[in-house]
């Protein structure tokens, strides 16, 4: 029953997320995120809210690594030690790349070619 609530939760802030993005200001959406004060259920486990995040994105349109590393951040504020990286490049064209971490290593958004991203932001 815990995961079915945490997975609407994290549901219900994806779509939160996706309006704030096409309505406010980047900088209003960084400090939502960093001043979350809202409460989650079941969330303490930071591998739980990783997989349910992982499941739930493989259904919801518009999700983009931006929403996801958002959401593990805000879901898990009461977890020490994580920050929302987002980085850039321009290797084959701009693109742009958010992912969560622990104590200098990836635990969320990892990809192959993260050594391309240079972090131009982090969110703690």
């Amino acid at each position: 029953m815990t995961k079915y609530i945490l997975a609407t939760q994290v549901f219900f802030l994806f779509f939160y997320l996706r309006i704030s993005i096409n309505f406010r200001s980047f900088k209003k959406i960084i400090l939502l995120i960093e001043k979350t004060d809202l409460s989650f259920f079941f969330n303490k486990d930071i591998k739980k809210n990783i997989k349910v995040i992982n499941k739930i994105s493989t259904f919801l349109p518009g999700y983009t690594c931006l929403l996801g590393s958002s959401i593990l951040k805000m879901i898990s504020n009461d977890l020490d030690n994580l920050k929302l990286v987002i980085g850039i490049s321009n290797d084959e064209g701009f693109e742009s790349h958010a992912w969560i971490e622990k104590e200098r290593k990836i635990i969320f958004g990892k990809t192959e070619d993260i050594d391309k991203f240079k972090p131009i932001l982090f969110i703690k």
